[in-house]
């Protein structure tokens, strides 16, 4: 009996290390999770409490500090339902041992999501920057968006026989060939991200590549904060950058294909630069999508506020529009993963 009413009063929730804590508006502050690359905004007095959950200790304990430290209504219970919400939004880490579907899900997390490195690009952004100064000037977002309509409408001019050419291309070594090309890509595609950001005062923590569901990803980790701070219109321009380096991309593997001698390397950089960009246009990815879409007031950390309300024990119109957001997540990210896969079977196994 003492055993168990010792293991009911422990907590089982600790604030994890890894957590960067910056100053938000309003004297909030925002936390963020560069693994998950999830952000919660929370009131000081939340954060403090939150900090106060190390794994160890029983929720009387963890009240006794937290009146300590000002908050004199708390108790041991409403310590256990503080506990509850924040590691249903994923803010708290659970130390208790996992059950076995949690165990399994760990698993298909850490499968469904690779990361191979990251890297500071601030020094090398402001050198370029330094030199080259044009780079993020309107001037050469126009050319862009000229030169990328050029080749979508080359491209469409002859889109039977690119797309005869296709196949050939996959076959054999192709899908490694489109891989290798597809690393490269994300130099403009991320390099989009990371100039426009440093072009509006936005400093970019990391770049990175890795994989998300089977498929090659990288992206651009700018200062939450002041990205957010943007109006909307630059905000919007940092993230269309990396689509129109995409483009520009696809350009180039248009101007290779028509050329004929190195046509095949053409096709790569077309599919490169479109085909494998569509998992950031999914808003169940962490891609332009869905960081375009908590944007919009009340959507910030959507993804993990859906799979909260799978949990909620009350439903409602919005707990239903979480849900939804949350079984897309899981749909979207299968059907990348079964399209790679099959993609693998036609082009290497079967041919």
């Amino acid at each position: 009996m003492t055993g168990r009413a010792t293991a009911a009063e422990s907590v089982r929730a600790r604030f994890p290390a890894r957590l960067v804590v910056e100053p938000a508006d309003d004297g909030r502050f925002a936390v963020t999770d560069p693994r998950a690359r999830a952000r919660w905004v929370l009131g000081g007095p939340v954060l403090d409490v939150a900090r106060l959950f190390t794994g160890d200790g029983t929720y009387a304990e963890v009240a006794e500090a937290a009146r300590s430290a000002g908050l004199r209504t708390a108790t041991a219970q409403s310590m256990r339902a503080f506990e509850a919400k924040l590691l249903a939004l994923g803010v708290l880490d659970d130390t208790a041992r996992p059950s076995p579907a949690r165990r399994a899900l760990r698993v298909l997390t850490a499968v469904e999501r690779v990361d191979v490195g990251a890297a500071d690009p601030t020094r090398v952004l402001d050198a370029l920057l330094r030199r080259a100064p044009w780079l993020a000037g309107r001037g050469v977002a126009v050319l862009a968006c000229l030169v990328s309509l050029a080749a979508v409408v080359a491209l469409l001019a002859r889109f039977a026989e690119f797309a005869a050419a296709v196949p050939d291309a996959l076959r054999g070594w192709g899908l490694l060939g489109v891989l290798v090309v597809t690393v490269l890509s994300s130099v403009f595609h991320e390099g989009g991200h990371a100039l426009a950001c440093r072009a509006y005062g936005v400093p970019v923590r990391r770049v990175g590549i890795g994989l998300r569901s089977l498929a090659v990803f990288a992206w651009t980790e700018p200062d939450e904060r002041v990205w957010s701070a943007l109006p909307w219109r630059p905000r919007l321009v940092t993230v269309a950058a990396g689509l129109l380096g995409s483009l520009v991309y696809a350009a180039v593997g248009v101007a290779l294909w028509l050329s004929g001698p190195l046509a095949t390397l053409g096709v790569w950089l077309v599919l490169a630069g479109t085909v494998c960009v569509v998992p950031t246009l999914i808003p169940s990815f962490d891609g332009d999508a869905y960081l375009l879409l908590t944007c919009l007031p009340g959507m910030a950390n959507l993804r993990s506020r859906s799979f909260a309300a799978l949990r909620s024990p009350r439903w409602s119109l919005p707990t239903l529009g979480y849900a939804a957001f949350a079984l897309i997540t899981v749909l979207g990210r299968a059907a990348v993963a079964a399209f790679v896969l099959w993609l693998v079977w036609v082009c290497v196994l079967a041919g």
